[in-house]
């Protein structure tokens, strides 16, 4: 039955977060709702923009020369303007990704910050301008974990395409097929690894939001103390909700791809608002996890000075 223990400890996670929620309905729902609202409209952008540019665009074959005709002059100025397209759309893409990015980050802070506000079998009276301020007052905080976070991550990506460069190289024949192989299964192991080490990365970005001196690698370090004992179900709770992702985006991706070209403006928005509902439920699960993992330690809540009520202890 020790088994079953970390699946329990995540169900009495999954209890409490959905406690916190009904708390404060009111700045929950307006919090979630302009969330859904700015990811959609910068799907929305980057989608028409893509389309309107697509549109323009002339397949870079049809300027190819046929082998062995008389004519093997390519007409290099109308594929640089293609090459041109090409790179609005990748750049569309990126402010995009950034765009997506800067709102995940100030929509985690308020996610965080309104579950705080419910702790303790007690709801604290936080307005939209106060809860605003907060979020504000703790961007530089989370920016400076996030960085740490980013190198981490940066890391393990290079790692794995070491990892990989073999079965690049000898592509095509028997032994790059084994290599391909073997390297799957690597790049499975290494993305369960991944999930595993984030528990402590995702541990320490609510750390920097709560509590105002620790952030940045102190907060790294803090979050690998706290979540000892309690990796296990972090490592489900990243489990539970990367894989829901995943499952959905690969029905999309794995089925016909016509259906997939018609409906991608559907299935995108669907994406976008599906991750967002995630990410915001992804993050309350941490904040409880953080409450857990002090208690367990028999250290005292920090609350952000902005939500009155509680005394505050030194943060590192």
């Amino acid at each position: 039955m020790e088994f079953l223990e970390p699946f329990v400890a995540v169900l009495v996670i999954f209890r409490e977060s959905l406690k916190l929620l009904a708390k404060n309905r009111k700045l929950t729902a307006i919090t979630l709702t302009v969330s859904i609202l700015l990811s959609s409209l910068s799907f929305l952008i980057l989608y028409f923009c893509c389309k309107t540019m697509s549109r323009n665009m002339i397949p870079i074959e049809f300027f190819m020369p046929i082998p062995g005709s008389s004519d093997d002059t390519i007409n290099f100025a109308t594929i640089l303007i293609i090459f041109d397209e090409y790179f609005k759309i990748i750049v569309a893409f990126e402010v995009f990704v950034l765009a997506k990015s800067i709102i995940s980050i100030y929509s985690s802070i308020a996610t965080i910050l309104l579950s705080v506000s419910s702790y303790n079998g007690r709801t604290i009276t936080l307005s939209f301008k106060n809860l605003a301020k907060l979020t504000v007052q703790a961007r530089r905080r989370q920016y400076k974990t996030n960085l740490q976070i980013s190198l981490r991550v940066i890391g393990c990506i290079f790692v794995v395409l070491f990892v990989a460069s073999p079965s690049m190289m000898f592509s095509g024949n028997s032994l790059g097929e084994m290599l391909w192989t073997a390297n799957l299964v690597g790049i499975s192991a290494a993305c369960i690894l991944f999930l595993y080490l984030s528990v402590a990365w995702v541990l320490g970005s609510v750390i920097s939001v709560i509590e105002e001196n620790c952030y940045g690698i102190e907060a790294m370090k803090k979050a690998g103390r706290l979540i000892e004992g309690k990796r296990i179900q972090g490592f489900i709770l990243n489990i539970m909700f990367n894989f829901s992702l995943l499952a959905v985006v690969g029905f999309g991706i794995l089925r016909d791809h016509k259906w997939l070209v018609d409906n991608l403006l559907i299935f995108g928005l669907f994406i976008v608002i599906f991750s967002c509902l995630l990410r915001f439920f992804y993050f309350v699960a941490y904040t409880v996890l953080y409450f857990k993992c002090k208690k367990s330690h028999g250290e005292e809540i920090e609350f952000p000075g902005g939500i009155v009520g509680y005394s505050k202890i030194s943060a590192c």
